[in-house]
């Protein structure tokens, strides 16, 4: 004769959850999961029947936490994935689950890059990094080059000058070589195009008010530094001018 499960007890965990007791082992269900399956104090199972159970509790379980996962934000069918294995989810069931969410229309990848993209763009962030943010979501290529053609060059362009134009407001005590080199690190870190960053750069006029952070540096040095050649090299990787250099070397040595 088969051995039966028996229900030993329903404590109620929260405001939807039990931890139901039986001679076995110990399980939390939803409430859903005691009226579907009968769960009560006192009802018995064959192993089979109760295997069978927590099996169904468990896909229960994972679709409950995958809706909440996607309340917070849209989700790429791979962070879908990932989610689902860190909760020790079997591949089998994983793959059901993302079926149904897409049935639903609950996740679509090709939705989910449409809308990124039109996010980062606001953000100012160039098709690079958001090229790369997309694959990191694991997103096909093709789905990636479809989404990004609704970047377009002309406001990749709007995008860098907007950046240029605020960058120079806080990098104006700067000389005009480092300022240029600071924007242009930032416009390629951000995703922007070289060959758009270079020709806009090339376009703008840059003006400077760094004669006060010269003198700084200047002193600086000097007090660790007394070899001029070295000197130079250190300021003019500062991106100071070798002429004003020399003339505050000048002024030292009369």
């Amino acid at each position: 004769m088969k051995s039966l499960i028996t229900i030993e007890s329903l404590t109620k965990k929260g405001k939807t959850k039990y931890t139901v007791k039986t001679s076995e082992d110990s399980v939390t269900v939803s409430e859903d999961d005691v009226v579907k399956y009968r769960i009560l104090k006192g009802a018995t199972f064959t192993e089979e029947e109760w295997e069978s159970i927590k099996k169904g509790v468990t896909k229960a379980n994972a679709w409950d936490k995958v809706l909440n996962f996607l309340s917070y934000q849209e989700r790429s069918k791979k962070e879908i994935r990932d989610y689902l294995q860190k909760l020790k989810v079997v591949d089998a069931e994983i793959e059901e689950i993302i079926i149904r969410l897409e049935s639903l229309d609950f996740i679509n990848d090709e939705r989910f890059a449409y809308n990124l993209v039109n996010s980062y763009k606001k953000s100012n962030k160039g098709p690079n990094f958001i090229g790369e943010k997309l694959k990191q979501k694991g997103i096909s290529e093709t789905v990636i080059l479809k989404a990004l053609n609704n970047y377009s060059p002309v406001e990749e362009k709007e995008a860098i000058s907007q950046i240029i134009k605020k960058m120079q407001l806080v990098k104006n005590s700067y000389p005009v070589k480092k300022q240029k080199q600071l924007i242009y690190e930032k416009l390629l870190r951000d995703g922007f195009s070289m060959e758009l960053v270079m020709e806009a750069l090339s376009k703008t006029d840059f003006d400077s008010n760094h004669h006060e952070r010269l003198h700084r540096d200047f002193k600086k040095i000097i007090e660790k530094e007394d070899n001029k050649a070295k000197i130079i090299t250190k300021l003019m990787q500062k991106g100071y001018e070798y002429s004003e250099i020399k003339s505050l070397l000048d002024d030292l040595s009369t």
